[in-house]
């Protein structure tokens, strides 16, 4: 059996391949998403009524924290054990970084923590020289969309007000096929959870490292059972506080190597990198030690973390994003992140927004028309063939009744 740890050659080989052909067209592409990113915020503000802009995703947080008055309430400890040809830049033996936290739902409203749905955690390692790497995951190994497009067609049918405009939006972006796939994955990603510290995260997009592509996970280091027995609105909020209160929460930060663009593809975010192909390396630990979530000061902690503005492109070169769906979060992070703080221009005037929905509108209009054209069609052609036939019946009756007649003459 493989070494893949030991393997020089495993974790290599890999390439990016860029939409349209060249990293200038794939640019000219994303740059639209950032007025797409700033509707979908504008949308979800006007569909929930939200006082003001959220982030588009995560809106809802569970904990924020971070560094407080110079205690560090989570830190980032390296394995003292690393495997050698992982020990690049920050990844060095027995290293401990101070770190931010921030766990959340994965959806652009704030609802009660039942509802099915993805959690995430964006995860931020900050060095001694002022540098900070932010490690963003969701709690399902693979993504709903294959490339950045895809996303930002689900990310506008998603915010509509009504399904049936979000099935239309999907249907017209992505076609009947691809709509089918992405709404299997997104029912089967969006679960009730029983709590944050049992819950495993993936990063579903892979990364550089060093001369390797990996993905990475945060993997619960111990297994605690069960949640909250009450599930209020709030219920993964209140149990990761009281799990708290009676000690720390740890994580394995662990890696995993590609392997080839069949097993471990990386430019198509759909495909899970299975364990079976591609074994998880522990690396390092995400430790956050026993504290009190519900004092004053961890509150305005959190209000902090929860403004930050977490980019997986806040990294160096060795440790960069790859494939299609990351180099997109680059430019669509910004712009929602400008948008929100209300450092960018409202993403379209209300004359386009008012035709879009027209649009919509009159699409819906046409298909209910041809939807009751047809099932009209269908009833009166039923009920000519109801009455054609009742002349039929009356000579049967008729026939049958002369013969009865000359029965009883005989």
């Amino acid at each position: 059996m493989t070494n893949y740890a030991a393997s020089t050659q495993y974790g290599r080989g890999w390439k990016e391949v860029y939409s349209g052909g060249s990293p200038e067209a794939e640019a000219r592409l994303f740059a639209t998403f950032t007025e797409q990113i700033k509707r979908v915020q504008a949308q979800i503000k006007e569909r929930e009524h939200a006082p003001f802009i959220r982030r588009a995703f995560h809106a809802k947080i569970h904990a924020g924290i971070t560094d407080h008055v110079g205690i560090a309430d989570a830190e980032f400890h390296i394995l003292p054990d690393i495997p050698e040809d992982l020990r690049i830049g920050i990844f060095q033996p027995s290293a401990t970084y101070q770190a931010t936290v921030r766990f959340s739902n994965a959806s652009g409203a704030i609802q009660p923590d039942a509802t099915p749905d993805l959690r995430g955690v964006a995860l931020r390692v900050a060095t001694d020289q002022g540098n900070f790497y932010d490690f963003l995951m969701t709690d399902a190994p693979a993504s709903h969309a294959r490339d950045a497009r895809q996303f930002m067609v689900a990310a506008e049918a998603m915010a509509s007000r009504w399904k049936i405009i979000s099935l239309l939006k999907l249907l017209a972006g992505l076609g009947l096929g691809e709509t089918w796939r992405m709404i299997q994955a997104l029912m089967k990603e969006s679960r009730k959870i029983d709590s944050l510290a049992t819950d495993q995260f993936w990063s579903r997009a892979p990364y550089r490292f060093g001369p390797y592509a990996v993905k990475f996970t945060l993997q619960p280091s111990e297994s605690a059972s069960g949640g909250s027995a009450a599930l209020g609105e709030n219920y993964l909020k209140e149990d990761f506080i009281e799990r708290l209160l009676r000690r720390p929460i740890t994580f394995d930060f662990k890696v995993q190597r590609y392997v080839d663009e069949v097993k471990t593809p990386i430019e198509d975010g759909t495909v899970e990198w299975k364990e079976s192909d591609a074994p998880f390396e522990a690396i390092a630990q995400l430790v956050i030690p026993q504290q009190d979530l519900r004092t004053a000061s961890a509150r305005e902690t959190e209000m902090l973390v929860d403004n930050l503005d977490f980019n997986p492109w806040n990294t160096t070169e060795e440790f960069r994003p790859l494939g299609n769906l990351n180099r997109a979060r680059r430019t669509v992070y910004q712009a929602s992140a400008d948008y929100r703080a209300g450092r960018s221009d409202q993403p379209a005037s209300p004359l386009s927004t008012r035709l879009s929905k027209m649009f919509w509108i009159a699409l819906l209009t046409v298909l209910l028309s041809a939807g009751f054209i047809y099932l009209n069609k269908r009833r009166r052609k039923s009920r000519l063939l109801t009455q054609s036939a009742q002349p039929a019946i009356s000579l049967s009756n008729a026939a049958s009744g002369r013969t009865k007649s000359i029965s009883l003459s005989q």
